[in-house]
Parts: structure tokens; sequence; C-alpha cells
């Protein structure tokens, strides 16, 4: 199993309204109560993709992409692979709220 760890990235998340709002009410991300990960994707298109996907099978959003720097470090064991390939990166509920969202300007 690789152990490296990877820091200095920007990992991205399709939001909803009410995630988007909470985020900006608290400045970070949040957890709801009894959920301890969150997923993210490794690029802006995957983050769309998933969205895209979201909508279509659930019939909900709109979504919003928001970008976060991870300067904390994760293992490599965090990346998975999820909904029809998309890559992505679970980080912890303690990890959440060192990250301040950002709409990215694609």
């Amino acid at each position: 199993m690789n152990s490296a760890r990877r820091h200095g990235v920007h990992l991205y998340r399709a939001v909803r309204p009410a995630e988007l709002a909470d985020s900006y009410r608290h400045g970070c991300l949040r957890n709801p109560p009894g959920i301890i990960l969150k997923y993210f994707t490794l690029s802006w298109l995957e983050a769309i993709r998933y969205a895209d996907m979201a909508q279509t099978a659930f019939e909900d959003g709109p979504y919003t992409i928001v970008c976060v720097r991870v300067g904390v470090d994760y293992p490599t064991e965090a990346e998975v692979v999820v909904d029809r390939g998309i890559r992505a990166v679970l980080l912890t509920t303690a990890q959440l709220d060192r990250l301040v969202p950002e709409i990215p300007s694609h």
C-alpha cells in the first residue's frame, strides 16, 4: 500500500445551495452531525461531471463547484474512484475546518 502523502493541491466539490450557504456562514466546509467523510474531486471537470450526473439522477440542484486548497497532508489511500470513474479524495470532518471554499473562475 502506498503511504505517500500529498499536500498543497486543489480539490473540487459540487455543492447544493444549502451547503454553499452553510460554508459561507461558518467560513469553512462542514459535515452534518454523524457524517465523518466528505468527497472531493481531483479536477474541476470531474466535479462538473459529478454535478451533471447527480442532477440527472436525483433531479436536484443546482450545483455550484467550489475549490479548496489542501494545505494539510492526506494519505494517498484517501484517493478513491466513485460514480462511474470519477477520481475523488475523502477528507475527514477534522480536516474540513481548515478548508475555505472558493468558487473557481473557469
